[in-house]
């Protein structure tokens, strides 16, 4: 089992259009020397009350035998409104490009809560 955490700086094209370049770090919870760095690059789009979004990114930046691209998906559900931070539940899901063909047994499932600030 892993744990993740992820920042960056996600910026609104329009009103509801958001890309949001990040990196993360994944802690594996049960071999430390496992822990790696990761980087994404999401487009979403949000509404009232929810958000749906997709990108790319880049995993394992530090580790050579397990480094590769990704594609992510994600959906999330906004549990605040009118705040200058908004809290989204978020659930992600990736497929990893170094076994496409595979997908059974080369996949990704989080979730998380996702803070985003400064939305005034």
């Amino acid at each position: 089992p892993i744990i993740g955490f992820q920042g960056g700086v996600g910026f609104f094209v329009t009103e509801s259009f958001e890309i949001a370049p990040a990196v993360g770090v994944k802690i594996n919870t049960e071999d430390s020397d496992r822990n790696s760095v990761f980087a994404d690059l999401e487009l979403n789009y949000h509404w009232s009350r929810a958000m749906i979004g997709a990108g790319i990114g880049i995993w394992d930046l530090t580790e050579d035998e397990s480094r590769t691209g990704s594609l992510l998906g994600q959906f999330g559900v906004h549990l605040n409104e009118g705040s200058s931070v908004r809290i989204t539940w978020l659930n992600q899901g990736r497929i990893f490009f170094d076994d496409f063909d595979d997908i059974s047994n080369n996949y990704m499932i989080w979730t998380g809560l996702r803070f985003q600030f400064g939305l005034d």
